[in-house]
């Protein structure tokens, strides 16, 4: 995999080495006890306004921020509901939680609204990746978030590749969709991708951070981030609202790679390739061939898979591009 990324670290060190009010800049203990500092309660009030939610709680990392909204929201005798392709800490948290574990058709809302209807009484969660990592593609939030209410089910949205990227203002998947926080009850989000630092956060209404701060184990039972690594969060933030031209500028190059890749005839992956390949379906030459089909309901990610068709071919293109200069 060659990455065409970087990380804001040189905007946000001066904020980490200067961050007022922190008497002791290191690691301490357990949120519970003295981890959570005036830094990291600011960050939260300010994420809570970006994705405009009554609270957040950070965690550090979003591996842990999934495994303790699925074991907080789900349990014994009841069923959670996964794409077939979410992340691998949405599937943990699903086995962990001692829930009857589902996964529905890849991006597919019909399917996951007959597995809802046929656990009606059962259904508990029902989870997504808002922008899927390796494939790029958007769930789609919007007929998830009207059968997750139908059927009484917490819609919990993974949102760490479209927050800072997606939506009108940077605000992710969900912006883009255009929901609220009553369509999209439960809101991961990550510091590490868009926004250049460290750490996660659940975005939701009191009641549910006030049951993840009473419940979630990987909340309680782990040290806090230190309080400078929230400082330098709170700067990126700051950036990613008031400097839209970033959010603007890896979107044309991810236009740009695309538009590049079709003249070459680089086979880019998108959307009902995304299908398919969840399925292990078989492509054609001309179904491995770009696709352009990107609108409303796929928007243009900056994640763009290149399918080679095979392990060996990937490892000599790998191989290629760092002779080239590309790591």
């Amino acid at each position: 995999m060659t990455t065409w990324a970087s990380r804001g670290i040189p905007l946000l060190l001066p904020r980490w080495w200067n961050a007022p009010d922190i008497a002791v800049p290191a690691v301490r203990l357990r949120t519970w006890f003295t981890g959570h500092g005036v830094e990291h309660s600011r960050l939260e009030e300010e994420l809570a306004a970006f994705t405009g939610r009554e609270r957040a709680l950070l965690f550090s990392t979003g591996y842990m921020a999934n495994l303790a909204v699925i074991t907080t929201l789900a349990g014994r005798g009841e069923t959670v509901l996964l794409d077939r392709l979410s992340h691998a800490s949405l599937i943990d948290g699903g086995l962990l939680s001692g829930a009857r574990f589902k996964r529905y058709t890849h991006a597919d809302a019909a399917a996951a609204e007959s597995a809802l209807a046929a656990d009606a009484e059962t259904a508990a969660v029902v989870a997504t990746d808002g922008v899927f990592s390796m494939d790029g593609d958007v769930g789609p939030l919007d007929s998830l978030a009207r059968s997750s209410q139908a059927h009484g089910a917490w819609l919990v949205v993974d949102d760490a590749h479209g927050l800072g990227v997606l939506g009108a203002s940077g605000r992710g998947a969900v912006e883009h969709f255009e929901l609220s926080g009553d369509d999209v009850p439960v809101l991961v989000g990550t510091l590490g991708k868009a926004f250049g630092s460290f750490g996660a956060f659940v975005a939701g209404s009191g009641d549910l951070i006030e049951l993840l701060m009473q419940k979630a184990r990987s909340y309680i039972y782990t040290t806090a981030l230190p309080q400078p690594v929230a400082a330098a969060s709170r700067k990126a933030l700051e950036i990613a609202q008031r400097e839209s031209w970033r959010r603007e500028r890896v979107l044309t190059l991810a236009g740009r790679f695309r538009a590049g890749a079709q003249q070459l005839g680089v086979p880019v992956m998108m959307a009902a390739q995304a299908h398919a390949h969840a399925h292990g379906a078989e492509r054609t030459a001309n179904a491995m061939g770009v696709v352009s089909a990107v609108g409303p309901r796929q928007p243009l990610t900056p994640i763009q898979p290149v399918i080679v068709g095979s392990a060996e071919t990937a490892m000599r293109l790998q191989r290629n591009c760092l002779l080239l200069g590309f790591a």
